[in-house]
């Protein structure tokens, strides 16, 4: 496990976006790579600089930075688990400022890691299935931390522009994931409720992403046939382990069942906001 944020300890915190996370382990072999996706990655890297207050000041000489890029040059991969502890770690820092400035200092940092780490995503070959979506599951935990904080901290404007840059982020990292597969699914699920977040400075294009995937991972319905013989093989003596994958099946079904339930919930919620021209400067949490 490598130590960031100059190798001091750091206690978690929690934002509401990142609760949505279920467990990493769930991710299985349907997980590989999908090259031939609706989201369109920028391999030059350079389409998420702006001229913004915060993202335009990227700290690329803070220690973490630092660390990410001699990580790359010595051949060494980022782990899952190393952006996870990066992200506790800054949002340990974050929250134990109580000026403006720092706080602000706290979040170039992190943008400035977060620039560092898409660059892993720009590299998706070199990384197996499993791999890549839970490095696409931990990316987007600290992605979405970052520009939650953003839009609810009282002290940043230019919410339209941090929305596009946010959204930019997610077409790389969307990219990346089959479309049909409960990584990608959780993915898009993470960022319907981060565009409700942003409520009306949500655009047609993020929105369209929302119900495209949904229509997507629609559980197919199965023929009177299959039915047939399903209802025939019941019949007779099943195994046990039978018993256990149909278990297990009916489990996962369940599952990404919920996760469509919510985001059908928060596509219908986006819809109406900026239906009714939900003002961007209006700092009420719109997701518990």
């Amino acid at each position: 496990m490598l130590h960031f944020s100059n190798g001091r300890h750091r206690q978690s915190h929690r934002q509401s976006v990142l609760d949505l996370c279920t467990d990493r382990s769930s991710f299985g072999s349907n997980t590989s790579l999908h090259k031939d996706s609706l989201f369109t990655s920028d391999s030059s890297g350079g389409s998420i600089a702006s001229n913004s207050s915060l993202t335009s000041q990227y700290d690329f000489n803070s220690y973490n930075s630092r660390c990410l890029r001699n990580l790359k040059k010595s051949g060494i991969r980022i782990t899952p688990d190393d952006i996870y502890q990066l992200r506790r770690e800054l949002q340990f820092d974050y929250f134990s400022q109580r000026s403006t400035i720092e706080r602000k200092r706290c979040l170039r940092e992190a943008c400035a890691a977060l620039h560092e780490l898409r660059t892993e995503l720009l590299e998706e070959p070199k990384r197996d299935d499993l791999s890549m979506a839970l490095f696409a599951f931990e990316y987007q935990a600290f992605l979405c931390w970052i520009y939650t904080t953003i839009r609810f901290a009282d002290f940043t404007g230019e919410m339209e522009r941090y929305f596009r840059e946010m959204k930019e982020h997610h077409r790389l990292l969307l990219s990346v994931l089959p479309p049909r597969s409960e990584s990608f699914l959780l993915a898009i699920l993470r960022f319907s409720q981060i565009c409700l977040e942003y409520s009306a400075l949500c655009d047609d294009e993020a929105l369209h992403w929302c119900r495209l995937a949904y229509i997507n991972n629609l559980p197919r319905k199965k023929s009177s046939a299959s039915n047939t013989m399903r209802s025939a093989s019941s019949l007779s003596s099943a195994s046990s382990s039978s018993d256990i994958d149909e278990i297990l099946s009916r489990r996962d079904s369940e599952r990404i069942a919920g996760m469509l339930q919510d985001l059908r919930s928060n596509i219908s919620e986006i819809e109406l906001a900026m239906a009714l021209g939900v003002s961007g400067n209006n700092h009420e949490k719109l997701v518990h």
